[in-house]
Protein backbone atom coordinates (compact mmCIF):
# COMPACT_ATOMS: atom_id res chain seq x y z
CA UNK A 1 0.00 0.00 0.00
CA UNK A 2 1.10 3.59 -0.45
CA UNK A 3 0.57 6.48 1.93
CA UNK A 4 -1.51 9.53 1.06
CA UNK A 5 -1.57 12.85 2.86
CA UNK A 6 -5.03 12.45 4.46
CA UNK A 7 -3.97 9.22 6.16
CA UNK A 8 -0.69 10.69 7.43
CA UNK A 9 -2.48 13.80 8.66
CA UNK A 10 -5.21 11.92 10.52
CA UNK A 11 -3.33 8.88 11.85
CA UNK A 12 0.26 10.09 12.27
CA UNK A 13 0.54 13.89 12.42
CA UNK A 14 -2.83 14.60 14.09
CA UNK A 15 -2.97 18.13 12.67
CA UNK A 16 0.12 19.24 14.59
CA UNK A 17 2.28 21.95 12.95
CA UNK A 18 5.32 20.83 10.96
CA UNK A 19 7.90 22.62 8.81
CA UNK A 20 7.95 20.11 5.92
CA UNK A 21 5.64 20.22 2.91
CA UNK A 22 2.86 17.69 2.34
CA UNK A 23 4.69 16.36 -0.72
CA UNK A 24 7.95 15.84 1.15
CA UNK A 25 6.19 14.03 4.00
CA UNK A 26 4.19 11.73 1.71
CA UNK A 27 7.29 10.85 -0.31
CA UNK A 28 9.21 10.16 2.90
CA UNK A 29 6.59 7.77 4.31
CA UNK A 30 6.40 5.84 1.05
CA UNK A 31 10.17 5.71 0.69
CA UNK A 32 10.59 4.28 4.20
CA UNK A 33 7.74 1.81 3.66
CA UNK A 34 9.27 0.53 0.44
CA UNK A 35 12.56 -0.04 2.27
CA UNK A 36 11.38 -1.54 5.55
CA UNK A 37 7.91 -2.83 4.67
CA UNK A 38 4.42 -1.91 5.96
CA UNK A 39 5.03 -3.82 9.22
CA UNK A 40 7.29 -0.98 10.40
CA UNK A 41 4.22 1.25 10.53
CA UNK A 42 1.72 -1.48 11.43
CA UNK A 43 3.68 -2.42 14.55
CA UNK A 44 4.60 1.09 15.62
CA UNK A 45 3.08 1.61 19.08
CA UNK A 46 4.71 4.71 20.54
CA UNK A 47 3.95 8.45 20.38
CA UNK A 48 2.76 10.06 17.17
CA UNK A 49 2.64 13.66 16.01
CA UNK A 50 5.51 15.67 14.63
CA UNK A 51 7.94 13.49 16.64
CA UNK A 52 7.47 10.44 14.42
CA UNK A 53 6.75 12.35 11.20
CA UNK A 54 10.01 14.32 11.36
CA UNK A 55 11.88 11.13 12.21
CA UNK A 56 10.46 9.40 9.11
CA UNK A 57 11.47 12.41 6.98
CA UNK A 58 15.02 12.19 8.39
CA UNK A 59 15.19 8.45 7.76
CA UNK A 60 13.99 8.99 4.19
CA UNK A 61 16.77 11.55 3.70
CA UNK A 62 19.32 8.96 4.76
CA UNK A 63 17.89 6.40 2.34
CA UNK A 64 17.93 8.93 -0.51
CA UNK A 65 21.51 10.02 0.16
CA UNK A 66 22.55 6.37 0.40
CA UNK A 67 21.28 5.85 -3.16
CA UNK A 68 23.29 8.86 -4.27
CA UNK A 69 26.45 7.49 -2.68
CA UNK A 70 26.70 10.27 -0.10
CA UNK A 71 25.79 8.02 2.79
CA UNK A 72 26.68 4.45 3.69
CA UNK A 73 24.12 2.40 5.64
CA UNK A 74 25.12 -1.28 6.06
CA UNK A 75 22.10 -3.48 5.38
CA UNK A 76 23.13 -5.97 8.06
CA UNK A 77 24.31 -3.31 10.47
CA UNK A 78 22.99 -2.55 13.93
CA UNK A 79 21.04 0.56 12.92
CA UNK A 80 19.10 -1.22 10.17
CA UNK A 81 18.41 -4.19 12.45
CA UNK A 82 17.04 -1.91 15.17
CA UNK A 83 14.77 -0.18 12.66
CA UNK A 84 13.49 -3.55 11.44
CA UNK A 85 12.75 -4.45 15.08
CA UNK A 86 10.74 -1.21 15.31
CA UNK A 87 13.19 0.22 17.81
CA UNK A 88 13.07 3.68 16.28
CA UNK A 89 13.39 5.48 19.60
CA UNK A 90 16.87 4.17 20.44
CA UNK A 91 18.13 5.07 16.95
CA UNK A 92 16.48 8.48 16.79
CA UNK A 93 19.46 10.58 17.93
CA UNK A 94 21.80 9.11 15.32
CA UNK A 95 19.16 9.23 12.57
CA UNK A 96 18.34 12.89 13.20
CA UNK A 97 22.00 13.89 13.52
CA UNK A 98 23.04 12.01 10.36
CA UNK A 99 20.19 13.62 8.41
CA UNK A 100 21.33 17.03 9.65
CA UNK A 101 24.88 16.41 8.40
CA UNK A 102 23.58 15.16 5.05
CA UNK A 103 21.42 18.26 4.60
CA UNK A 104 24.59 20.30 4.96
CA UNK A 105 26.29 18.34 2.17
CA UNK A 106 28.55 16.19 4.35
CA UNK A 107 29.45 12.55 3.70
CA UNK A 108 28.11 10.19 6.35
CA UNK A 109 28.89 6.52 7.04
CA UNK A 110 27.13 4.34 9.59
CA UNK A 111 29.23 1.71 11.37
CA UNK A 112 32.50 2.22 9.44
CA UNK A 113 35.17 -0.42 9.93
CA UNK A 114 38.43 0.87 11.40
CA UNK A 115 41.53 -0.74 12.85
CA UNK A 116 42.19 0.06 16.53
CA UNK A 117 45.03 -1.70 18.36
CA UNK A 118 45.12 -4.31 15.58
CA UNK A 119 41.43 -5.09 16.07
CA UNK A 120 38.47 -4.30 13.84
CA UNK A 121 36.11 -1.79 15.40
CA UNK A 122 32.82 -0.29 14.23
CA UNK A 123 31.92 3.13 15.65
CA UNK A 124 28.29 4.12 15.17
CA UNK A 125 28.96 6.92 12.69
CA UNK A 126 31.58 8.94 10.93
CA UNK A 127 31.23 12.28 9.15
CA UNK A 128 33.52 13.89 6.57
CA UNK A 129 33.97 17.51 7.60
CA UNK A 130 36.53 19.90 6.11
CA UNK A 131 38.56 16.98 4.70
CA UNK A 132 38.64 15.32 8.14
CA UNK A 133 36.83 12.21 9.36
CA UNK A 134 35.02 12.67 12.65
CA UNK A 135 34.03 9.45 14.41
CA UNK A 136 30.97 9.27 16.68
CA UNK A 137 30.01 6.61 19.19
CA UNK A 138 26.69 6.67 21.06
CA UNK A 139 26.12 5.12 24.46
CA UNK A 140 23.35 5.13 27.03
CA UNK A 141 23.63 5.67 30.76
CA UNK A 142 21.36 3.21 32.53
CA UNK A 143 19.99 3.69 36.03
CA UNK A 144 22.08 1.78 38.57
CA UNK A 145 20.60 -0.06 41.56
CA UNK A 146 22.36 2.35 43.91
CA UNK A 147 20.88 5.33 42.11
CA UNK A 148 17.40 3.80 42.34
CA UNK A 149 17.86 3.43 46.10
CA UNK A 150 18.99 7.05 46.43
CA UNK A 151 16.08 8.26 44.31
CA UNK A 152 13.71 6.42 46.65
CA UNK A 153 15.24 8.25 49.64
CA UNK A 154 14.91 11.59 47.85
CA UNK A 155 11.26 10.89 47.12
CA UNK A 156 10.48 10.02 50.76
CA UNK A 157 12.06 13.24 51.98
CA UNK A 158 10.42 15.34 49.27
CA UNK A 159 6.97 14.19 50.38
CA UNK A 160 7.47 16.18 53.61
CA UNK A 161 6.50 19.34 51.71
CA UNK A 162 2.90 18.07 51.67
CA UNK A 163 2.78 18.29 55.49
CA UNK A 164 4.00 21.90 55.81
CA UNK A 165 1.31 24.54 56.32
CA UNK A 166 3.18 27.79 55.74
CA UNK A 167 4.98 29.67 52.97
CA UNK A 168 8.34 28.07 53.50
CA UNK A 169 11.53 27.11 51.70
CA UNK A 170 13.30 23.98 52.90
CA UNK A 171 16.84 23.02 51.95
CA UNK A 172 18.13 19.56 52.90
CA UNK A 173 21.74 18.63 52.31
CA UNK A 174 22.46 14.96 53.00
CA UNK A 175 26.02 14.17 54.03
CA UNK A 176 26.27 10.50 53.04
CA UNK A 177 24.82 8.19 50.43
CA UNK A 178 23.68 5.25 52.60
CA UNK A 179 20.73 5.58 54.96
CA UNK A 180 18.71 3.13 57.02
CA UNK A 181 14.93 3.41 57.07
CA UNK A 182 15.10 4.64 60.67
CA UNK A 183 17.63 7.37 59.78
CA UNK A 184 15.38 8.70 57.03
CA UNK A 185 12.37 8.63 59.37
CA UNK A 186 14.36 10.54 62.02
CA UNK A 187 15.44 13.08 59.40
CA UNK A 188 11.87 13.59 58.21
CA UNK A 189 10.78 14.21 61.81
CA UNK A 190 13.46 16.88 62.23
CA UNK A 191 12.41 18.61 59.00
CA UNK A 192 8.79 18.73 60.21
CA UNK A 193 9.80 20.07 63.62
CA UNK A 194 12.00 22.77 62.11
CA UNK A 195 9.28 23.78 59.66
CA UNK A 196 6.73 24.25 62.47
CA UNK A 197 8.81 26.78 64.41
CA UNK A 198 7.14 30.22 64.01
CA UNK A 199 10.40 32.16 64.00
CA UNK A 200 12.32 31.67 60.77
CA UNK A 201 14.97 31.11 59.43
CA UNK A 202 16.14 27.96 61.20
CA UNK A 203 19.12 25.67 60.77
CA UNK A 204 19.91 22.23 62.12
CA UNK A 205 23.08 20.16 61.71
CA UNK A 206 22.71 16.44 62.25
CA UNK A 207 26.27 15.20 62.69
CA UNK A 208 27.35 12.97 59.81
CA UNK A 209 23.78 12.77 58.54
CA UNK A 210 22.37 16.01 57.15
CA UNK A 211 22.00 19.78 57.30
CA UNK A 212 18.52 21.31 57.26
CA UNK A 213 17.72 24.93 56.46
CA UNK A 214 14.27 26.53 56.56
CA UNK A 215 13.39 30.11 55.69
CA UNK A 216 10.30 32.05 54.69
CA UNK A 217 9.58 33.64 51.36
CA UNK A 218 11.30 37.02 51.27
CA UNK A 219 14.02 36.02 53.71
CA UNK A 220 17.58 35.65 52.48
CA UNK A 221 18.57 32.18 51.38
CA UNK A 222 21.20 30.70 53.71
CA UNK A 223 24.70 30.01 52.44
CA UNK A 224 24.78 26.29 51.70
CA UNK A 225 28.02 24.45 51.01
CA UNK A 226 26.82 21.97 48.42
CA UNK A 227 28.61 18.68 47.88
CA UNK A 228 29.43 17.61 44.33
CA UNK A 229 28.71 15.43 42.53
CA UNK A 230 25.21 14.88 43.87
CA UNK A 231 21.69 13.83 42.99
CA UNK A 232 18.95 16.31 43.73
CA UNK A 233 15.20 16.64 43.73
CA UNK A 234 13.07 19.79 43.93
CA UNK A 235 9.43 19.85 44.98
CA UNK A 236 6.88 22.66 44.90
CA UNK A 237 3.54 22.21 46.66
CA UNK A 238 0.81 24.84 46.28
CA UNK A 239 -2.49 24.59 48.10
CA UNK A 240 -4.40 25.65 51.19
CA UNK A 241 -3.18 29.20 50.73
CA UNK A 242 0.47 28.19 51.04
CA UNK A 243 3.42 27.60 48.73
CA UNK A 244 6.18 25.25 49.90
CA UNK A 245 9.53 24.67 48.19
CA UNK A 246 11.74 21.77 49.18
CA UNK A 247 15.17 21.00 47.71
CA UNK A 248 17.11 17.95 48.78
CA UNK A 249 20.55 16.78 47.65
CA UNK A 250 22.44 13.58 48.29
CA UNK A 251 26.10 12.92 47.43
CA UNK A 252 26.48 10.48 44.58
CA UNK A 253 29.75 9.50 42.95
CA UNK A 254 28.91 7.64 39.78
CA UNK A 255 31.61 5.59 38.07
CA UNK A 256 29.36 4.60 35.15
CA UNK A 257 30.31 7.62 33.05
CA UNK A 258 33.95 6.65 33.50
CA UNK A 259 33.18 3.13 32.29
CA UNK A 260 31.16 4.39 29.35
CA UNK A 261 33.85 6.83 28.27
CA UNK A 262 36.13 3.85 27.97
CA UNK A 263 34.05 3.03 24.91
CA UNK A 264 36.42 5.46 23.30
CA UNK A 265 38.36 2.32 22.39
CA UNK A 266 35.83 2.01 19.54
CA UNK A 267 37.10 5.29 18.12
CA UNK A 268 39.94 6.12 15.79
CA UNK A 269 43.38 6.60 17.39
CA UNK A 270 44.37 9.13 14.72
CA UNK A 271 41.18 11.01 13.78
CA UNK A 272 38.71 13.36 15.50
CA UNK A 273 36.25 11.68 17.88
CA UNK A 274 33.05 12.46 19.78
CA UNK A 275 30.93 10.40 22.16
CA UNK A 276 27.17 10.94 22.45
CA UNK A 277 25.89 9.96 25.88
CA UNK A 278 22.15 9.50 26.40
CA UNK A 279 21.44 10.49 30.01
CA UNK A 280 17.65 10.15 29.99
CA UNK A 281 17.66 8.89 33.59
CA UNK A 282 17.16 10.46 37.06
CA UNK A 283 19.57 13.31 37.69
CA UNK A 284 19.93 16.68 36.03
CA UNK A 285 21.80 17.60 32.87
CA UNK A 286 23.92 19.88 35.04
CA UNK A 287 24.88 17.02 37.36
CA UNK A 288 25.91 14.66 34.59
CA UNK A 289 27.73 17.45 32.77
CA UNK A 290 29.82 18.12 35.87
CA UNK A 291 30.65 14.41 36.20
CA UNK A 292 31.74 14.17 32.55
CA UNK A 293 33.72 17.40 32.81
CA UNK A 294 35.58 16.15 35.91
CA UNK A 295 36.51 12.88 34.19
CA UNK A 296 37.83 14.65 31.10
CA UNK A 297 39.62 17.22 33.26
CA UNK A 298 41.53 14.40 34.94
CA UNK A 299 43.72 14.33 31.81
CA UNK A 300 42.33 11.04 30.52
CA UNK A 301 40.56 9.80 27.41
CA UNK A 302 42.63 11.98 25.06
CA UNK A 303 41.10 10.29 22.01
CA UNK A 304 37.71 11.84 22.87
CA UNK A 305 37.45 15.36 21.51
CA UNK A 306 34.10 15.98 23.22
CA UNK A 307 31.22 14.30 25.03
CA UNK A 308 27.75 15.32 23.88
CA UNK A 309 25.21 14.73 26.65
CA UNK A 310 21.61 14.27 25.44
CA UNK A 311 18.69 14.11 27.84
CA UNK A 312 15.19 13.25 26.56
CA UNK A 313 12.13 13.89 28.69
CA UNK A 314 8.54 12.92 27.91
CA UNK A 315 6.04 15.55 29.07
CA UNK A 316 2.26 15.77 28.75
CA UNK A 317 2.24 16.87 25.10
CA UNK A 318 5.85 17.01 24.01
CA UNK A 319 9.15 15.19 24.05
CA UNK A 320 11.88 17.65 25.02
CA UNK A 321 15.55 17.15 24.21
CA UNK A 322 18.22 19.00 26.18
CA UNK A 323 21.90 18.71 25.37
CA UNK A 324 25.31 19.92 26.46
CA UNK A 325 28.63 19.45 24.68
CA UNK A 326 31.64 19.03 26.97
CA UNK A 327 34.93 19.51 25.14
CA UNK A 328 38.04 17.68 26.31
CA UNK A 329 40.52 20.30 27.62
CA UNK A 330 43.51 18.51 26.07
CA UNK A 331 42.44 16.09 23.30
CA UNK A 332 44.66 14.48 20.70
CA UNK A 333 42.50 16.14 18.03
CA UNK A 334 40.33 19.21 18.72
CA UNK A 335 36.93 19.01 17.02
CA UNK A 336 36.56 21.67 14.29
CA UNK A 337 34.73 24.71 15.67
CA UNK A 338 32.25 24.81 12.78
CA UNK A 339 31.44 21.12 13.28
CA UNK A 340 30.73 21.74 16.96
CA UNK A 341 28.54 24.71 16.04
CA UNK A 342 26.62 22.67 13.46
CA UNK A 343 26.05 19.84 15.94
CA UNK A 344 24.98 22.01 18.87
CA UNK A 345 22.71 24.12 16.63
CA UNK A 346 20.97 20.96 15.49
CA UNK A 347 19.99 20.13 19.06
CA UNK A 348 18.95 23.70 19.80
CA UNK A 349 16.69 23.77 16.75
CA UNK A 350 15.33 20.28 17.41
CA UNK A 351 14.71 20.56 21.14
CA UNK A 352 11.00 19.80 21.31
CA UNK A 353 8.65 17.43 19.47
CA UNK A 354 4.91 17.61 20.00
CA UNK A 355 2.93 14.42 20.06
CA UNK A 356 -0.46 12.82 20.61
CA UNK A 357 -1.08 9.45 22.18
CA UNK A 358 -3.43 7.77 19.69
CA UNK A 359 -6.62 6.21 21.05
CA UNK A 360 -7.46 2.64 20.14
CA UNK A 361 -9.95 3.97 17.64
CA UNK A 362 -7.30 6.02 15.84
CA UNK A 363 -4.49 3.45 16.01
Amino acid sequence: MSFEWDEIQSKWLYDLPISYSKKEIVEAFNKVERKFGPELFDKYAWIRGNYIVTLIVDLARILEETKKGKCRLPQNGEIVQKIKRNDLYSTSTLIRLAACYLRHGLLVEFEPEILVDQRQRKPDLRVRFDKKWIYIEESKLETSLHQKQLSSILERISNVAETVHSNLNIEVLLLKDEFSYEEVSNLIGKIKALSNIPEQPQELKMEGLAQIFTYEKGQEKPVIEEKRPALGESTVVVGGGFERHLNVQIPFTDVRIEKILKKGKQLSPIEHNMIILDISIPGTLKHWSESAREILRADQHHKIGAVLLVRKGLFVRSLKVNSNLIAHPNPLKILPRDFVRLTTNHFKQSSEYHYVRPSKEKS
